[in-house]
This record gives C-alpha cells, structure tokens and sequence, in this order.
C-alpha cells in the first residue's frame, strides 16, 4: 500500500490528503516529524521535509505540487484538472496562489506563533506568540478570503 509520509499541521501535506481522498485513493500516513532529521526519512527526501509519497515498491516523491501532478497522471480515479489547457493554467496559477502567497502572507506565520512555538526552547524562538504577526496574518486574511469571494462571484466555479 503507498504510504504518505506527512505532518497533521502542515498545509501542504492536507493538500496531498484531499487529492487522494478526493480520487479515492487507499493509503497510508506515517506521521514524520520533519525537524527530527531521521535518517530513515532522509533516506527518503534528502531536503528533509514533508510530504513524501512511497508507492508500493516505487521510487519516493517529495513535494506537495510533483506529488498532486503524479497523482493526477498515473491515477484512473477522478480526474480533478479540466480538459483545457487554459482552464488547467488558472487551476495551478490558483494552487500556486496558495502555495505561496497565502503560506507566506497567512499560514506560515498563524502556524509558527500559534503551535510551533508551543515547542521550542526559549533559546530556540518558543515562547507566547508573537500577536503582531498573528494579526497581521488574520488582517491578510481578509484580504485572501475577499479575493475567493471575487472569484465565486465571477465565475461558476472557483477554477475549471
């Protein structure tokens, strides 16, 4: 059975989930703690970081963006990119959006001062989070929540 080697928190690990749930697929989570530096995991992805999808007997692929596209291709399942070449274009333009402009506008920083710090020493940055940047995240926010609004009203879907 393939495996998914993922952290609960992360948000491009429950973007795998949801494509595999999403198609229908039987898999497996193992949960990897990324900051551990396992070998075994290394073994896996060189650069250390989750998600990593192991097929039965297949080579690992490391990365939330090569692991949808290989699902996508390889997959029978549900197809979840539109036949159109510029329709599939606004699909990725949008998870691209996602992947980087909210992580680095929103996510990234909720998760760091809201759970990551809960684990660090004090000598490592842990401590009471930082509510500057907490509500600079939640006024970003808006701003995302705001263009998917937009979007909704434009069109019949958010893409495709």
């Amino acid at each position: 059975m393939r495996q998914l080697y993922h952290l609960p928190i992360s948000p491009a690990c429950r973007k795998v989930r949801l494509v595999m749930a999403e198609k229908g697929l039987d898999f497996e989570l193992v949960e990897e703690r990324d900051w551990e530096r396992r070998d075994e995991f290394l073994m896996l992805n060189p650069a250390g970081e989750v998600p990593v999808l192991v097929e039965e007997g297949g080579e690992p692929i490391s990365g939330s963006m090569p692991i949808s596209e290989y699902l996508e291709e390889t997959s029978t399942e549900l197809k979840l990119l539109p036949e159109e070449p510029v329709e599939r274009a606004e699909v990725r333009r949008l998870i691209d959006w996602f992947d980087r402009k909210f992580a680095m506008e929103v996510s990234d920083g909720l998760i760091f001062e809201k759970v990551t710090r809960r684990f660090l020493s004090t000598a490592e940055g842990g401590g009471a989070p930082d509510m500057t940047v907490v509500r600079a995240a939640l006024h970003n926010l808006r701003y995302h929540l705001d263009y998917i609004c937009y979007l909704m009203e434009e069109r019949n879907w958010l893409a495709g």
